[in-house]
């Protein structure tokens, strides 16, 4: 494979600097949100080919990535480059953003545009502390695609129920999730404080949990909770 070329510079006002070397290491490769597959080539919920991809750098990379995606907006992790499952919060999340702008601009989703996009919501949120000093607000929508929205809803199932969603299902839900997101985007206010710039976001939706809490209420699903105290019941027992 072909390794991703170093970026030197990036778009956007001069005096960013923190993008004189290439945010995914050289040789490293993203992973887009499709989930990977557990035993028996089942979608596992526990498996996230993401969070693999952040636990096998090395903490130097971490720490940089993790810079990176605060400078970017993210917040609510640690940077000094050790794992944790905020950090893979964010990167997930920045991810699906950054793959719906490459899917829009028709562009090729791949290390370098990852970059490229991190360093474009730097240089805007850069953009944004220029002027008066007042409240600056953005607001980021992160709309699931559909293939997106079908990965997450089939592991959701699978999980649940150990079944696939069926395609009714899978229109239903992804319906729902996008109408949920469009409702709630990311908000971004920049203040200044103390000649500092003072960066709060609210919002957005968790997806998987959003999917989870929908199903849970689903006929199917409280069979399978009364037939699983039953069959917890019969193992009390000692019953086969």
């Amino acid at each position: 494979m072909a390794r991703p070329k170093k970026l030197t510079s990036a778009p956007g006002p001069s005096e960013i600097s923190t993008w004189e070397k290439q945010i995914v290491p050289q040789g490293s490769t993203i992973v887009s949100g499709t989930p990977s597959t557990g035993f028996d080539g089942q979608a596992g919920i526990g498996v996230n080919l993401q969070a693999q991809t952040l636990y096998n750098l090395s903490v130097k990379e971490r720490a940089e990535i993790a810079q990176a995606l605060k400078n970017a907006g993210y917040r609510g992790f640690p940077t000094n480059g050790l794992y944790n499952q905020a950090l893979v919060n964010a990167y997930s999340s920045a991810l699906m953003a950054a793959e719906t702008s490459a899917m829009q601009l028709g562009q090729p989703f791949n290390n370098d545009f990852f970059t490229g996009y991190l360093s474009q919501e730097i240089a805007a949120r850069n953009a944004l502390a220029i002027g008066t000093g007042g409240p600056k607000v953005t607001e980021q929508r992160v709309i699931a695609t559909e293939d997106q929205a079908k990965a997450l809803i089939d592991t959701v199932f699978k999980d649940q129920f150990g079944r696939s969603a069926s395609k009714e299902e899978i229109n239903k839900y992804t319906n729902a999730l996008q109408k949920a997101q469009k409702k709630s985007p990311v908000v971004t206010t920049t203040t200044k404080v103390g000649g500092k710039n003072v960066v709060t976001t609210t919002g957005g939706v968790n997806s998987t949990q959003y999917l989870l809490d929908k199903v849970s209420g689903t006929d199917e699903a409280k069979a399978n909770k009364v037939l699983g105290f039953y069959e917890t019941f019969m193992r009390a027992l000692g019953a086969d």
